[in-house]
């Protein structure tokens, strides 16, 4: 296998650790979650571990910093509005890095996949006692995150469409629902610029969804929130990441 580095970028909610921990399962793939990055994470002989250190144990698998010497390709998820400084932004244009972006499509159940998170107090779930009860959705905290959803997804896919033809690949939440293999089958495609189909995940040991695909079946108050999406007066484009980025395509 080849050996390289690679970046997840994504915004909150969108289902970057269910991608992590399925890469991870991958062998000689390493993506480390929100670390510090430096520059000499894109130094392709580099032993220095420092800024890479895990932040805790339970954030980060126990012994990455020895994977990271082991493993043949070494990735970090990155949230892209807070996490992605300047000086990283102009070192992923030049397009040595590969970088996937990780989006949900359906920007509604994103925003209350977000809610429901924080009603839990958790980022992650791993399992279904930490999940969140059908509840009701506080309708100023559903616009004020919904509006953050909509306004991060079009930074991070305007800046994608900044970086260089073939240096990065979209992965779609939905999608890895459907058919997870497939997507991770497909990055690893990406990534090596080899063919790919032995991957095989095990989802017993990824984060458990804390949205339905179909997300009125989480909430007591289905009408106030449609309610609350009509009065937003939004367009298409902000309510799907796929017809956002199938537009941007086509400029």
């Amino acid at each position: 296998m080849k050996k390289g580095r690679f970046i997840v970028l994504f915004v909150r909610g969108g289902g970057s650790t269910f991608l992590a921990e399925s890469l991870n399962q991958v062998s000689n793939v390493l993506c480390l979650r929100e670390p510090k990055i430096g520059a000499e994470f894109f130094c392709k002989n580099s032993q220095l571990l420092s800024d890479l250190q895990d932040k805790d144990d339970k954030k980060h698998r126990k012994g990455s910093t020895q994977r990271w010497l082991e493993c043949s390709w070494v990735g970090a998820k990155l949230k892209f509005y807070n996490q992605v400084s300047s000086d990283l932004k102009k070192e992923l244009l030049k397009g040595d890095i590969p970088v996937v972006i990780c989006l949900r499509d359906n920007i509604v159940s994103h925003t209350i996949g977000l809610c429901r998170k924080d009603l839990c107090d958790k980022s992650v779930v791993w399992s279904e006692s930490e999940k969140a009860s059908k509840s009701l959705i506080d309708i100023d905290h559903f616009k004020r995150n919904l509006k953050f959803v909509i306004e991060e997804n079009k930074r991070l896919v305007n800046f994608s469409f900044k970086l260089k033809p073939k240096t990065y690949h979209y992965v779609f939440y939905e999608n890895m629902c459907q058919n997870l293999d497939r997507e991770v089958n497909r990055i690893m495609q990406f990534l090596t610029k080899e063919e790919w189909e032995n991957c095989h995940v095990d989802r017993g040991l990824l984060p458990l969804k804390v949205t339905n695909a179909v997300w009125h079946y989480d909430v007591n108050n289905y009408i106030e929130i449609i309610k609350a999406i009509d009065d937003c007066n939004l367009k298409y484009s902000d309510l799907y990441s796929s017809f956002l980025v199938e537009k941007g395509r086509e400029l």
